[in-house]
């Protein structure tokens, strides 16, 4: 699916989803933005003086706008289809980096964890997450059931998970 089929694919619902989220946003705080179409919601509607780090072409354009955030970009080669920069050194300059959370989306959701159909793409967010002192998952009810070809994290590396509909029972996972 093209990005701009998948930006207006369960529109309300993403945009529901990015209202959520905003809550969970503090002034003078430092975030991951992931890639991903319900997260560019999330940047359209921030209104607070935060500083973001992102990995997403969309997000930077929509946060190059708004003169309240200070946007970092970790860049690199433009993966064109999914609209996201990735370097082999990444990993390295995201470890010096503490976020006080790292929004992140899903390809597809298993009760084994959630995937992704980029590999590279997975990398940044096992090593965004590692960051983080809190993981916040976005994402539609139909990312569930579905299959992607690699895992970027298990269920119990996320701390919240914000969806428009309540998963099947058999995705939750309680942490002690």
């Amino acid at each position: 699916m093209y990005q701009e089929e998948r930006l207006v694919a369960h529109l309300q619902e993403k945009m529901d989803i990015a209202d959520k989220a905003l809550s969970f946003i503090k002034e003078q705080e430092h975030y991951f933005f992931d890639v991903s179409t319900t997260i560019s919601y999330l940047a359209k509607k921030l209104n607070k003086e935060v500083t973001i780090f992102t990995h997403s072409l969309d997000n930077l354009e929509i946060l190059s706008r708004n003169q309240d955030v200070s946007v970092y970009s970790i860049g690199g080669y433009l993966n064109k289809e999914n609209r996201f920069f990735y370097s082999l050194d990444y990993k390295d300059s995201i470890e010096n980096i503490h976020f006080d959370a790292s929004f992140i989306g899903a390809t597809a959701i298993n009760e084994n964890g959630i995937y992704y159909s980029d590999y590279e793409d997975a990398f940044i967010k096992q090593a965004s997450i590692k960051q983080s002192g809190k993981v916040i998952m976005l994402c539609g009810y139909e990312k569930f059931g579905k299959t992607a070809y690699y895992k970027g994290m298990g269920w119990e590396q996320i701390d919240i998970l914000i969806t428009d509909k309540k998963p099947p029972v058999l995705y939750f996972y309680w942490k002690n």
